[in-house]
């Protein structure tokens, strides 16, 4: 048995887990590393361990899914795993060090920090669930480590899959990680995985098969897809178990890219474990490598169908990740256009992953931004920005994984049609327009490597937007500040304002393609479609002046 971690100062009654909305899940992933561990000076004290925990009260978060270890290493009093820097004489790591160090003395005070933070999360009444990372990886023994190194890790070498030079998918993969076709390679994990679900009163147990995939050889993926298949039966029955034995549900939740073709490309059957209802829920991520911010909800509602009549969630993963000339992470804005996309598909729920849009500690902004997220009726009137997914898409970069190629940026070519481009609004806009609500709709085009005299077409859903609807504005160059990426020179943005001088889009799927028709002939560096986004605002009620608006009004002067 874990002993307990004792009363917080703060403690109060334990309290059942109440549902902010109770037909739409918003689950939160934080981090015991980055958020914890990493960043206080040894050693912690318990106000600091819940610290991740207490942040996120009345924020409309039912369910907390917190990392308990970085694949091979556990930030806890294992009995089960290996602890964080257990075998750890010299270390070439300062930060994983001090991660090291805050556990080892914090257990030595007589404290487990995974019941501390589970038993706070129960009584600030969220569902708790640990959080494991299912990558393992060799590394050879030697004199200094970084302190995240497992025996286990080190004594079988004969585990990883090694390089894979006659699969061209597998260039990009990492040759030391450990394949789960191996028999005590599974066993290890469960092990773990059972002390998680049954010394634990949590609430069950997310599987991160999003990173670090695939857990098989590419080369093995045909034979023991249904192996890994198996593994997850092998943990669903460790919870049934233990949710029987500690009266207590106990959920599987997989963390897994929204496209059930490329998982299965990965050597996971995303599909065979929602229709056997293997997993409680899925937390469904952007489908390629890079992990970009995905609005369009295709994958998503591959998922949901897939789901139909099943006893399983489909949960909306939100990402912020985004590159941009104007924000280095996605805004709230964009943040609200993937839930309200996700839930038109069918979703139920959002989930927010390593969320740090503007860096840690949050700012008030940052936690503000969660703020109805479980309510998509709420979400359908907030203002959004809605984006198609953008690269990188260059020869160096990885490829999806999930069989799911960036669609932007591409290349135009002179006197060709560009390929259309699709960009799915959850919004009714022009039932927004009669009420009197609609604020702003417009459409905004970043083009590279423009020159002013260079000619296009624009074209939204089959018609021309003419030359004199367009506001183009210069940002080849500038010394201004940019606030995001500032390697993105050399572009124009072009605007359109749909609101005054339609078309406006339509709910759902709209196509938008340039044609470049003339290109000057002297400039090398191809003309690149490289963003179209969609900007919607929205009146509190019919005609009503927004705040963003008072400044012009002569009566707040």
């Amino acid at each position: 048995m874990v002993p307990s971690a004792g009363k917080h100062p703060a403690d109060g009654p334990d309290e059942k887990a109440t549902h902010m909305s109770r037909e739409h899940e918003v689950i939160f992933y934080t981090d015991g590393r980055h958020s914890s561990v990493y960043i206080y000076e040894p050693p912690m004290d318990r106000r600091l361990y819940t610290a991740p925990i207490d942040e996120l009260v009345d924020l409309g978060i039912d369910t907390i899914t917190y990392a308990v270890g970085d694949c091979r290493v556990l930030l806890y009093d294992t009995r089960a795993g290996e602890r964080w820097g257990h075998n750890v004489n010299r270390t070439n790591h300062i930060i994983w060090y001090r991660a090291a160090l805050n556990l080892e003395q914090f257990i030595a005070a007589g404290n487990d920090p995974l019941q501390l933070v589970c038993e706070r999360a129960h009584q600030l009444g969220f569902n708790f669930v640990p959080s494991l990372i299912l990558g393992m990886q060799h590394q050879e023994p030697a004199a200094a480590t970084d302190c995240r190194c497992s025996d286990f890790c080190f004594e079988h070498p004969e585990y990883q899959v090694g390089s894979e030079p006659d699969i061209p998918e597998a260039q990009w993969d990492d040759p030391t990680r450990f394949s789960y076709a191996i028999p005590a390679v599974r066993q290890n994990r469960l092990a773990v995985i059972a002390e998680l679900v049954s010394s634990y009163d949590t609430d069950g147990i997310e599987l991160n098969l999003a990173d670090y995939a695939p857990f098989l050889a590419r080369r093995e993926i045909p034979e023991h897809t249904e192996t890994f298949t198996r593994f997850i039966a092998d943990v669903r029955d460790l919870c049934d178990r233990a949710a029987t034995q500690q009266n207590r549900e106990k959920r599987l939740l997989v963390r897994a890219g929204a496209s059930l073709a490329g998982c299965r490309a990965l050597g996971l059957d995303l599909e065979g474990m929602i229709r056997a209802e293997l997993v409680d829920t899925v937390l469904a991520m952007p489908p390629h490598k890079s992990g970009m911010m995905e609005q369009h909800p295709s994958g998503i509602a591959e998922l949901v169908q897939a789901a139909s009549g099943k006893n399983v969630k489909i949960i909306c993963g939100i990402s912020t990740n985004i590159r941009h000339d104007a924000f280095e992470k996605a805004p709230r804005e964009m943040q609200v256009a993937q839930a309200a996309n996700g839930y038109r598909a069918g979703t139920q729920g959002v989930f927010f992953t390593t969320y740090y849009p503007s860096g840690y500690p949050y700012a008030d902004s940052d936690l503000a931004n969660l703020r109805y997220m479980g309510h998509p009726d709420l979400l359908a009137h907030k203002d959004k920005h809605f984006a198609v997914r953008q690269g990188p898409n260059g020869p160096e970069d990885t490829p999806g994984d999930y069989l799911s190629p960036n669609p932007l940026p591409v290349e135009l070519q002179v006197g060709e049609q560009g390929a259309s481009q699709t960009l799915y609004i959850s919004d009714d806009v022009a039932l927004a327009k009669a009420a009197g609500e609609l604020s702003r709709c417009e459409l905004r085009v970043r083009l590279a490597s423009l020159i002013h005299n260079d000619t296009f077409d624009l074209w939204l859903n089959g018609e021309k937007i003419p030359r004199d609807g367009q506001e183009w504005h210069d940002w080849t160059y500038s010394v201004r500040p940019i606030p995001g990426n500032t390697r993105m020179i050399n572009n124009y943005w072009i605007t359109v304002d749909l609101l005054r001088l339609g078309p406006l889009p339509q709910q759902g799927d709209n196509h938008i393609r340039v044609d470049l028709t003339r290109h000057d002939p002297r400039c090398d560096p191809p003309v690149l479609l490289h963003d179209i986004e969609l900007v919607v605002h929205y009146r509190d009620h019919r005609h009503a002046p927004r705040r963003d608006e008072w400044w012009s009004d002569p009566r707040q002067q």
